[in-house]
């Protein structure tokens, strides 16, 4: 019961991020492997909300590996992972996937990205070099002084701005509070993919005399996913809520019927 409610909470924190900025829909369903779909400024989003992400399986975390081959964010919130629970404005990974708490998931939606991430266990953050380098010699600073400042060798200074050095989360704060957040770069939400996991949801779809090579979803709105020519969901049904997702993720939405697809919605890209 405990768990329930957080969910709901954890659910209801996202909708309201979301729903500032953009049209969204929420998937009443528990079994799809996402639970919201938004048109952001950002570009189309779908959330999978979860109290423990690592109660993800491996079925939804691949079929949002392939929604994201299609120009849709795809993103895991929870509060936790296991028993940590997850710092704001920090980028975790899970099966792949960017994994944000709910306040997070409500900056990227203002605009506001997180600079953090998390990797092989610690916090850390990647370094404008360009910017670093610039507001140094701005504020006629040496290595050296910078150095002291972050209770660093100088050389940690010279990489940080040759690009070849992160930035550890303590360090990375105090470079922010020197030089302001542009100092760092955003954190990346793209997925780390495995082509291997992929290529076993790849299928053949006939239609007719016509054959295109596809990806089958587990657990979403349509049952394939065309990612190489056009971002497409096709189904054997016209579903209304499927849709509606379609629309709001700037895809195209086909229908197979009588050996021809039929194209319902066009694609319109990024939810415009």
């Amino acid at each position: 019961m405990v768990l329930i409610l957080r969910l709901v909470e954890v659910l209801e924190e996202a909708i309201r991020s979301l729903s500032r900025t953009g049209r969204t829909v929420v998937v009443s369903d528990g079994k799809y492997s996402y639970t919201i779909a938004s048109k952001t400024g950002r570009g189309p989003i779908l959330v999978k909300v979860m109290v423990d992400g690592n109660d993800i399986n491996e079925e939804h975390a691949v079929d949002l590996l392939i929604f994201s081959r299609l120009g849709v964010t795809s993103i895991i919130v929870a509060e936790r992972d296991g028993k940590e629970e997850l710092e704001d404005d920090t980028v975790y990974r899970k099966e792949g996937l960017s994994m944000i708490s709910p306040k997070t998931l409500g900056n990227i939606a203002n605009g506001k990205m997180p600079k953090l991430f998390k990797d092989r266990g610690m916090i850390k953050a990647r370094v404008n070099g360009k910017v670093l380098r610039k507001m140094r010699q701005e504020h006629s600073l040496s290595l050296g002084e910078i150095a002291e400042a972050l209770s660093v060798g100088r050389r940690t200074i010279y990489e940080y701005e040759k690009g070849n050095m992160e930035a550890a989360g303590e360090r990375a704060m105090a470079l922010m509070e020197l030089f302001g957040s542009d100092v760092l770069e955003d954190a990346d939400l793209s997925p780390r993919q495995d082509e291997k996991t992929l290529s076993k949801r790849i299928t053949r779809l006939r239609a007719g005399s016509f054959v295109m090579q596809v990806h089958s979803l587990a657990s979403a709105h349509a049952k394939f996913a065309e990612t190489l020519d056009e971002p497409l969901l096709l189904d054997y049904d016209i579903r209304e809520e499927a849709v509606k997702i379609s629309e709001i993720l700037g895809l195209g939405y086909a229908v197979i019927d009588d050996g021809k697809i039929d194209i319902i919605r066009p694609s319109h890209g990024n939810g415009d």
